[in-house]
């Protein structure tokens, strides 16, 4: 797969930038850094998202519903994600500071890693500075600052890409699916025929059983639902329409009664219906995809998680990582319209340096149009390219839809 040099030299790298983020992460300067080149406010205690796991067993053991609330954590944050992580935060006694670190150490290492691995795959000379600008890019940098586990995440779809058994692949995508939800999407990397198709459709039905009973407090108790500036997804779409509209002081609401859920829901049915239209018109285009080759499963990885999370969910940028698993299946390919779509992905990682030079609230309202268009548009490069797999695959199964 990779040159045993390569990755020696690459997870040297990754060691000395973990350890880098953890020594610096509570001084003045890394503030100064993140505040005036990145347009990311630090916010103490450092890596904050991975307190609310380390606050959760306290909570627990005090015998309150850490969905409900969650007073150990520094902002009293209630829990979101699947329960799995209490145990996981008990069994390796999270509370310790020390291991907190070397946690956190862990995630920043093997995400660099990956970052570095995946580049590696690019036609390119300069491998080793796209994987700099990748991991110094505003989404990547707001991911390692809050210390969330999407770092984790990460990894794991990476190393189920990497691993063409199916069952190892699709353990790490079960892992990945139980531990964060939106992994679910990347199941589609091994429809390979119509027995891995079954199967694959079983496990994740497994891992969506495992979580379902908590399903409504990850929407409820999840703060990016009611964000519009650093954000993706429909949910924030509709959101952003509803306050556009109110700055222009057009109340939607009274106007028609309508609220940003009603204006996702017509969202979605948008999209499918655009699906369904990318999909019939790639049909009448013959075309042959390996869906063995690393570089189209990492795509089929990244446009699935992307696309899923873009429809279902409102997500902060730093899940805009996920996009990196792409740029080889394009960069490879490279022609102006996957140049266009290769500067909108690396400009939508980097919105908040863009929010940075707005100075009104009506520069704020255009500079997010401006970003929100920037990843509506590689969500239509994504769907349109999926839906190429998606032909493949059922000409090969001989269906015909």
């Amino acid at each position: 797969m990779f040159k045993s040099k390569d990755s020696l030299i690459y997870s040297i790298i990754s060691i000395f930038i973990s350890i880098g983020f953890i020594f610096i992460s509570d001084t003045i300067f890394y503030e100064k850094v993140l505040h005036q080149v990145f347009n990311i406010g630090h916010v103490l205690p450092s890596f904050l998202d991975f307190r609310c796991y380390q606050a959760i067993v306290p909570t627990v053991e005090a015998g309150l519903n850490p969905y409900i609330e969650n007073p150990f954590d520094p902002f009293a944050r209630p829990f979101n994600l699947p329960f799995i992580w209490f145990y996981i935060a008990r069994f390796i006694n999270l509370e310790n500071e020390i291991i907190f670190n070397f946690v956190i150490f862990l995630f920043i290492f093997f995400y660099c890693y990956s970052v570095f691995m995946i580049t590696n795959l690019v036609n390119t000379n300069k491998k080793m500075f796209l994987a700099i600008l990748l991991i110094i890019s505003t989404s990547s940098m707001l991911l390692i600052e809050r210390g969330n586990t999407d770092m984790i995440i990460f990894f794991l779809i990476f190393c189920s890409v990497f691993n063409s058994n199916f069952i190892k692949s699709s353990v790490f995508i079960f892992l990945a699916t139980i531990l964060k939800v939106y992994p679910i999407f990347t199941f589609f990397i091994n429809f390979k025929d119509m027995k891995f198709f079954l199967l694959s459709i079983v496990i994740a039905i497994a891992a969506f059983l495992t979580f379902f009973g908590e399903l409504t407090f990850f929407y409820s108790n999840t703060s990016s639902g009611n964000d519009t500036s650093f954000v993706f997804g429909l949910g924030a779409i509709s959101n952003a329409i509803l306050k556009g509209l109110d700055r222009i002081e057009f109340n939607l609401l009274e106007s028609f009664i309508l609220t940003s859920s009603h204006i996702h829901i017509f969202l979605i049915l948008c999209v499918f219906i655009l699906i369904i239209v990318f999909y019939l018109l790639n049909k009448k285009i013959y075309s042959t995809i390996n869906f063995n080759d690393n570089e189209n499963r990492l795509f089929l990885a990244g446009a699935s998680i992307y696309c899923g999370s873009f429809i279902f969910f409102t997500s902060y940028d730093y899940r805009l990582v996920f996009l990196i698993f792409t740029i080889p299946y394009f960069f490879n390919k490279l022609n102006k319209y996957y140049f266009i779509y290769i500067i909108s992905l690396y400009l939508s990682m980097n919105s908040l340096i863009l929010f940075s030079i707005a100075e009104k609230p009506m520069d704020y309202l255009f500079i997010g149009m401006f970003i929100h268009f920037l990843k509506f548009l590689v969500f239509l490069v994504l769907t349109y390219e999926l839906t190429k797999f998606i032909n493949l695959f059922f000409k090969n199964l001989k269906i015909k839809l």
